[in-house]
């Protein structure tokens, strides 16, 4: 429903420097609000983070803040909160290169500088710093790879995962 529900992962699955890493998730939401899908921020730091959020738009964004700098910030073309299921991933490579992919398929990319991550706490459906941006939808297949997916292995794990009705309600 969007307010209070979330899941914390710990510092566990944490992405630490400025090499390449990828967040998987299938979503599913019919909103049109901020949604933090897998979120790297602590209830007291949100230097040396990661975001992968749905926009009030439906766009899917991926971005990255360390060294009190901002990474490249790259959204998707294609409005995804239509009710219906969909496979986001987003992807940092090794230079700071920033994708994101829509259902198999890049759908925005950036280059830029990585910025540095650090070891905190990963949340999944909600900003936990700011006590906002719940997702008021449903999330399954939430995946953490400390290493950039290439496109292929990402159209692999769009076509190998559930495409019916996955289904971890977050609401």
């Amino acid at each position: 429903d969007g307010s209070g529900d979330y899941l914390s992962a710990g510092s566990g699955p944490s992405i630490v420097g400025t090499g390449g890493f990828s967040v998987a998730a299938w979503v599913r939401s019919s909103a049109a609000t901020n949604q933090v899908l897998v979120q790297q921020r602590s209830p007291q730091a949100y230097n040396g983070q990661y975001v992968l959020h749905l926009t009030p738009a439906g766009r899917a964004r991926f971005w990255t803040f360390g060294g009190f700098s901002y990474g490249p910030i790259v959204a998707s073309s294609e409005a995804i909160n239509d009710g219906k299921w969909h496979h986001v991933v987003g992807v940092r490579e090794d230079d700071g290169t920033t994708r994101v992919y829509i259902d198999g398929s890049l759908d925005g990319s950036a280059s830029g500088t990585p910025r540095p991550l650090v070891p905190i706490n990963v949340y999944i459906g909600a900003d936990l710093r700011g006590g906002l941006n719940y997702l008021n939808g449903s999330l399954d297949e939430v995946r953490i790879y400390d290493r950039a997916l290439d496109p292929r292995e990402v159209s692999d794990l769009f076509l190998y995962l559930p495409t019916s009705d996955p289904g971890i309600a977050v609401d």
